[in-house]
C-alpha cells in the first residue's frame, strides 16, 4: 500500500494509542488480564491524550511557543508508556489471550511512531511529529473495533476540550474508548446532517462507516445497525451510488435479523459462509453493497482467533481476513490486508491455502505500486515476494508462475 492510500482518510485524533494493546488483547469477563499497574498505565496515557489532543487538531496551537513544553512534555511520557506497553505485549501471557497477530505490529507501531514523535520534536521537526501523531491514532479504532470484548476507559464527555471538537472527532474519540452508545450519537447526528452529506461528502461518508463499524463490528447488533440505516436513508441530500449501497446494506441487516444461529457452526464457519453470500451478489469484487457482509465476518473472524484452534484453521482464518480488508480498509491501517496474507503463508507453509494467500497478496501488491507511469517496485521487493512464494509453494514444486520473477 502506497503512503497516500495509507494516510487516506485519516482524522485528527490522537485517542488511545496503547489502550488499544491491552483492550485488544484481554476480556472485561477474563480473569487472564494484566493487573492494577497496567490499568493505572492505561489511565495515565488517557489523561495525557486529553491534554494533548486540543493542540494536535490546530497547527496555530500546536506551535505556539508557550505550548511546546507541555507538549513535549505529554509526548515524551507517551512514548515511554507505549514502549512499556510493548514490553508486556511481547510476554506469554498476553499471547495466550488473543492469537491475531496484528497486536504485534501495533504494538509494534505504536511503540516506533510514538518514538519517532518525541525525537522529532527535540530536534524541531514540529510538523513530522504531528503528522506521526496523527497517522498512528487509526491504530486505536482499528483494533478497538475488531470485537465486544475488552473494557472501556475514561469518560470524557464532560472535558472541556472534548466539548471543542467538531462531532466526528467526538464520534472516533468515544468509539476508541468503547463509549460506544454516545460515539454512535454523535455519527447519527451528522448522518441526518442534510447540508453535511451535500457539501461535506468525506466526512459525511467516513460518519456512516464509523457508524456500521461500531454497531456492525464492535456491538453486533443488527437492530441498531438498521436504525443507523435508516438514517442514512432518510437523508434526502444522499448522492445516488451511496443510496443504493445503503439499500442493499438495509436488505443484508434485516436478513441478519431473522438469521438462525446454530451451535454446530463454528465462528470460521459462519465467517466463511457470509463472505459467500457477499460474493454472490457483487457486481465485482468488494464493491461497497457488500460492505455490512465483510463487516460481519471480519468480526466474528477475529473472535475466532481468540479461541482454540489448529493452526490450519488460523491460517484460514488469516486468509479470510485478509480479503475482508481489502474492502474494509478504511478501519485498517492501509496495507493491513497484504499482512494477513503473509501471516496465512507463514502460519500453513508450503500448502494450498499459503499458495491462494500469495495469489492474492502478489495482485494486491502490484495493484498498489501500479501508476500512470507502469509499476514502481521499491528497492527488493521482488526479491521479498520471490521468498514469500518460495515459502508458499508445495514442496513438490506446484504452484505459482516463477517466469513472473525471471522477467523482473
Amino acid at each position: 500500500m502506497t503512503m497516500a492510500n495509507w494516510r487516506k482518510g485519516q482524522l485528527s485524533l490522537v485517542i488511545g494509542l496503547s489502550i488499544a494493546l491491552i483492550s485488544c488483547g484481554s476480556s472485561s469477563k477474563s480473569a487472564q488480564t494484566p493487573g492494577t499497574e497496567w490499568k493505572d498505565r492505561m489511565q495515565e496515557m488517557s489523561q495525557l491524550l486529553v491534554g494533548i489532543y486540543p493542540y494536535l487538531v490546530s497547527q496555530k496551537e500546536f506551535n505556539a511557543p508557550e505550548n511546546r513544553r507541555k507538549i513535549q512534555d505529554d509526548a515524551e511520557r507517551m512514548a515511554t508508556l507505549a514502549h512499556n506497553v510493548n514490553e508486556q505485549r511481547a510476554g506469554e501471557e498476553v499471547k495466550k489471550i488473543d492469537k491475531d497477530p496484528l497486536l504485534g505490529v501495533l504494538s509494534n507501531s505504536l511503540d516506533r511512531e510514538l518514538f519517532l514523535a518525541a525525537e522529532g520534536l527535540r530536534s524541531g521537526k514540529r510538523d513530522f511529529s504531528r503528522v506521526v501523531l496523527k497517522n498512528a491514532t487509526s491504530m486505536c479504532v482499528r483494533c478497538h473495533s475488531r470485537g465486544s470484548w475488552g473494557p472501556s476507559f475514561v469518560d470524557w464527555e464532560k472535558d472541556a476540550a472534548f466539548q471543542r471538537l467538531k462531532p466526528i472527532e467526538k464520534g472516533e474519540l468515544l468509539a476508541a474508548v468503547r463509549r460506544y452508545d454516545q460515539a454512535i450519537q454523535q455519527y447519527e447526528a451528522i448522518l441526518a446532517d442534510q447540508k453535511l452529506a451535500g457539501d461535506e461528502t468525506v466526512e459525511w461518508t467516513k460518519a456512516a462507516n464509523s457508524a456500521l463499524n461500531v454497531v456492525v463490528r464492535a456491538k453486533q447488533d443488527p437492530a441498531h445497525a438498521e436504525k443507523i440505516v435508516n438514517t442514512i436513508l432518510s437523508n434526502k441530500a444522499l448522492p445516488q451510488f451511496q443510496k443504493d449501497n445503503a439499500k442493499d446494506w438495509l436488505a443484508t441487516i434485516k436478513k441478519w435479523k431473522v438469521e438462525k444461529s446454530s451451535k454446530s457452526e463454528s465462528l470460521l464457519k459462519k465467517a466463511e459462509r457470509i463472505l459467500q453470500d457477499a460474493r454472490k451478489g457483487e457486481d465485482y469484487w468488494g464493491d461497497r453493497s457488500s460492505y455490512v457482509h465483510y463487516l460481519r465476518a471480519s468480526a466474528l473472524l477475529h473472535d475466532f482467533l481468540r479461541g482454540q484452534a489448529s493452526m490450519e484453521e488460523q491460517a484460514q482464518a488469516l486468509f479470510y481476513l485478509g480479503q475482508t480488508y481489502e474492502v474494509v480498509t478504511e478501519m485498517g491501517i492501509g496495507d493491513t490486508n497484504e499482512f494477513y496474507y503473509k501471516a496465512c503463508i507463514k502460519r500453513s507453509p508450503h500448502s494450498t491455502l499459503a499458495m491462494n494467500c500469495y495469489e492474492r497478496l502478489e495482485q494486491n501488491f502490484f495493484l498498489d505500486q501500479s501508476g500512470d507511469d507502469g509499476l514502481r517496485f521499491p528497492p527488493g521487493a521482488m526479491e521479498y515476494l520471490r521468498a514469500l512464494r518460495e515459502m508458499a509453494a508445495p514442496l513438490d514444486g506446484a504452484g505459482g508462475d516463477k517466469e513472473m520473477f525471471k522477467r523482473q
